[in-house]
């Protein structure tokens, strides 16, 4: 076991090294360089260098684990002890589910019944792919089919929104270097990198050292109303719904956007709340803080059955 946490600090001092180093290399960098009067371009360049010098400062490892592979290697006293009391334990579990099931068998609970008895004997339903012999034409497939909502031109309703907001008067919004740092901070480490290529990791490792150059870019954006789009694009992972997909829409499509546009979006978020806060219908649960789904079905359920409470009342939903 000491050897086992002997290693775990070399490999956390070899990570906490080659973060080091990295950030180092993003201090070290004049990023004045890839400014560039197109947004689009300086967006572009600034995620390909960031992406480049973590696949050259950053070391990568591959391991192959098999099957017959011990999961440690310490003391065999240590190792025979554990290896009793899983075993007890394993034995105390089975005749606490035998119990169980003879319960669920008793008291007439079918469905419960034959669901333990599935997982005794490792029944698990046959899985049919979504039959296809090109790979490709399934992409191409799955490509058309989620975007079948975009056939429709919106760029005139969209100029027309930009002049009708850049008419009125507003007050312009600043974001701080502190703010971005911060946000970086509290991106999650094993987020998925988006086109971008950065990963939450790296960007929550070297917040200090990419904080002032994101701050420049959102601030740039919000100035000139404009997007890049490297963070507008996605890379779109196809999640089968149910275990048997047999047409496309059984898929559903998981978006990896941009994780440095997430954290743009957090900050203007935070100011456009202070904002609509107080003009919000308080049964509004979508896309509001600290409201989830559950929230709308029990306030419902609530005032339908209050509701009931009348005499000559009824409730149609």
């Amino acid at each position: 076991m000491a050897t086992d946490r002997l290693q775990q600090d070399v490999s956390t001092a070899i990570v906490s090294d080659s973060s080091e180093a990295l950030s180092g290399c993003f201090e070290s960098t004049d990023w004045s360089i890839f400014s560039d009067p197109s947004l689009d371009a300086t967006a572009d360049v600034t995620s390909a260098y960031i992406a480049f010098c973590a696949d050259t400062v950053l070391e990568t490892k591959s391991c192959t684990v098999y099957p017959n592979t011990k999961p440690w290697s310490g003391d065999r006293d240590e190792v025979k002890a554990v290896q009793r009391q899983l075993t007890k334990q394993i034995r105390e579990d089975k005749r606490r589910f035998a119990t169980k099931l003879e319960n669920n068998f008793r008291e007439g609970n079918s469905r419960q019944y034959w669901q333990d008895v599935q997982t005794i004997t490792s029944y698990k339903p046959k899985k049919v792919p979504l039959k296809t012999t090109d790979e490709a034409k399934l992409a191409g497939e799955l490509n058309t089919f989620y975007a079948r909502f975009d056939q429709r031109n919106f760029s005139e309703e969209q100029r027309k929104v930009m002049e009708e907001v850049l008419s009125r008067p507003s007050t312009p919004i600043i974001i701080t270097t502190d703010e971005v740092r911060s946000t970086f901070k509290k991106v999650k480490a094993r987020s998925a990198a988006g086109p971008d290529n950065i990963t939450g990791r790296r960007l929550r490792e070297c917040g200090d050292s990419l904080a002032p150059v994101y701050r420049e870019l959102f601030q740039r954006s919000l100035d000139e109303h404009s997007i890049p789009a490297i963070w507008k694009s996605s890379i779109l992972v196809p999640v089968p719904k149910k275990p048997n997909p047999l047409t496309l829409n059984d898929y559903r499509p998981v978006a990896h956007t941009s994780i440095p546009f997430k954290c743009a979006e957090k900050l203007v978020l935070r100011r456009l709340r202070l904002e609509t806060e107080d003009h919000q219908d308080p049964l509004q649960f979508a896309y509001t803080r600290n409201r989830s789904t559950e929230d709308a079905i029990l306030t419902l359920v609530h005032n339908v059955s209050a509701h009931l409470e009348k005499p000559s009342s009824y409730a149609r939903c």
